[in-house]
């Protein structure tokens, strides 16, 4: 029979489980679970050790980029692993702004204001502005 950590943390499904138990039997349960404790509790001290110890390390590299002035991008230049550039959106329409303004959209995101006063004076539609097969800038 297995017990969950769910059950095992009630008493009821433990004296249940315990009934016909001995006194010496669940005295060696005890000291068993006694040496499990105790790997348990060196296991999260070595964990907390560790985890200081790095937040230590951390600190103090922090301090020193500071003190040289050195940024997180100089070093992921120095080490190649800076983030790629995201690849520009292609353009999808151009239009000549209510100001004379030449601009171009992607069509990602909302409908630019220049173009929603443009469509509502003339009367057109966003397709009127599509670019046709023309390559990304």
């Amino acid at each position: 029979m297995a017990l969950t950590l769910k059950e095992l943390r009630n008493q009821r499904m433990l004296s249940s489980c315990l009934r016909d138990a001995s006194a010496q039997d669940i005295e060696e349960i005890i000291t068993k679970i006694q040496g499990i404790y105790n790997e348990v509790k060196e296991r999260e001290e070595r964990m907390n050790a560790r985890n200081a110890a790095k937040q230590a390390q951390v600190a103090n590299l922090l301090q020193q980029m500071k003190d040289s002035d050195i940024t997180m991008e100089d070093l992921q230049a120095a080490t190649g692993t800076a983030a790629p550039a995201r690849a520009k959106m292609k353009v999808r329409y151009r239009f000549t702004g209510v100001d004379g303004v030449e601009r171009t959209w992607s069509g990602q995101g909302r409908l630019p204001n220049e173009l929603k006063k443009l469509i509502e004076r003339d009367g057109t539609t966003k397709e009127d502005y599509r670019i046709k097969d023309e390559p990304a800038e």
